[in-house]
């Protein structure tokens, strides 16, 4: 009989699902910046990449609401478990353990709870910057092809002017 012995393993590291979307998210919205940058204004095309640009960033702002919560969420619990904790003084070894652990996932997620809610400000404003700006985009487009075709009507009314004018000077009784 072969004797199996217990290996011990590495702590199963834990993916943050939420933070992978984010950078993925980010790099997007990092590709279509840099193809809005190469676009000249007034175009459909400029207003195509950004409202792409504002749907990418309307996923990180859903994105970063969700970890605000989970972070927010599992503060709660951590409090929850640190109040039963709360009399230090009487702690076993395990239970000092447990509470520094706590501790400092706590502060941990703290400076994250407010580095979300900054992201999540930062991201509504650009939201709002990005609609106003493909909509004064749209408005200036549409006012610079009125103004072309107005300067072309112009142009041909003096065109008609010049030629009624030499019409006149040339055959006076017509």
């Amino acid at each position: 009989e072969v004797e199996k012995t217990a290996v011990e393993l590495a702590e199963l590291y834990v993916v943050d699902m939420l933070e992978r979307k984010r950078l993925q998210y980010q790099g997007t919205l990092g590709q279509i910046e840099a193809k809005i940058s190469g676009l000249a204004k007034n175009t459909h095309a400029y207003r195509v990449a950004m409202l792409e640009a504002q749907e990418i960033e309307g996923k990180v702002l859903s994105v970063n609401k969700e970890e605000l919560a989970v972070a927010t969420k599992r503060n709660k619990e951590i409090e929850k478990r640190l109040s039963l904790l709360a009399n230090t003084s009487k702690h076993t070894k395990e239970q000092r353990e447990e509470y520094n652990k706590l501790q400092q996932e706590y502060d941990s997620n703290l400076s994250k709870i407010s580095q979300l809610q900054g992201e999540i400000e930062r991201t509504i404003v650009e939201l709002r910057k990005k609609t106003e700006e493909i909509f004064i985009d749209f408005v200036e487009d549409i006012v610079g092809t009125m103004d072309e075709a107005l300067n072309a009507i112009s142009e041909r009314v003096d065109d008609i002017d010049f030629e009624l004018e030499v019409l006149e000077l040339t055959d006076p009784d017509n």
